[in-house]
């Protein structure tokens, strides 16, 4: 799990099960910001599973990626998920 007090948080994809603005009240919720755009000062990216897989079968997405800030922890959904309390 990681400690989302805050942080900056951007998402690439979508995570399961959660509209935009549910996550984004979850993320509050644990005192971290969620961001729009991958800016600089982006702390963690998370990546939705159904993303995972576009980016490894070589989808434009991994452009993103590589714009990521070199500070930023790549992160999966799941892990997201966790941290946020919302999955065991």
């Amino acid at each position: 799990m990681y400690d989302l007090d805050r942080a900056s948080v951007f998402v690439l994809g979508r995570v399961h099960g959660l509209t935009r603005q549910q996550l984004g009240a979850a993320v509050t919720r644990a005192g971290a910001k969620l961001q729009s755009r991958l800016k600089k000062r982006v702390t963690l990216v998370a990546v939705g599973s159904g993303t995972a897989y576009a980016l490894l079968t070589g989808s434009r997405m991994i452009h993103v990626l590589e714009r990521m800030p070199d500070h930023a922890a790549p992160i999966s959904e799941l892990s997201l998920q966790r941290s946020l309390g919302l999955a065991p």
